[in-house]
């Protein structure tokens, strides 16, 4: 993409002092205010292309120049320790009402782990679904989850994504008061 805009540039500042030439060999551009105007103009075309062609390049030199230490080098990680340090995705207090329940969605790819801790002022189910399985929840049918467990206060998942999906992470309440849940989830 940068080649094309340079080549772009280039190409537009030769057309545009092609133009100026012609004009001053065939006496078009002389030395009145409109003719110069056009010239000013033509000469602004060809350093503003330039500039846009070039923009990244210069702009990184002048970075360069102006920074008096030395770059500094990239840290480069192994697979095992970007894969060690869990990245946090999710963490929400939810106010669930009696016989209620949220949601969250995660857009996971196949082997994600997701990781945390769930807990509560009082009762609650979690389940871990796939979105069929969601779509049969909300509707009150029966539905399979892939994970969680019921009447509980405190829970803390070990979910594996089977496959590249969107899951969702249901909280019911399961107590006779409404309840606030704290939710942490980190995926590795």
């Amino acid at each position: 993409m940068k080649f094309v805009k340079r080549t772009i540039s280039v190409i537009v500042a030769i057309i545009c002092g092609v133009t100026i030439a012609i004009f001053l060999l065939t006496n078009i551009i002389r030395f009145t205010d409109v003719s110069s105007a056009i010239a000013y103009i033509l000469v602004a075309g060809i350093v503003g292309v330039l500039i846009w062609g070039f923009k990244p390049r210069i702009s990184d030199k002048i970075d360069h120049n102006e920074t008096k230490e030395k770059p500094r080098e990239k840290e480069v990680k192994t697979k095992d320790e970007v894969e060690d340090r869990p990245k946090k995705i999710q963490r929400k207090t939810i106010k669930v009402r009696v016989e209620e329940y949220d949601e969250l969605r995660l857009n996971l790819r196949k082997g994600d782990l997701i990781t945390g801790k769930i807990s509560s002022d009082g009762f609650f189910n979690v389940y871990f679904l796939t979105e069929s399985s969601f779509k049969s929840f909300k509707n009150d049918y029966n539905f399979h989850d892939l994970g969680g467990s019921e009447n509980v206060s405190h829970f803390e998942p070990e979910f594996e994504a089977p496959r590249k999906d969107t899951f969702y992470v249901v909280l019911q309440n399961a107590d006779k008061k409404n309840i606030v849940v704290n939710v942490e989830l980190f995926s590795s």
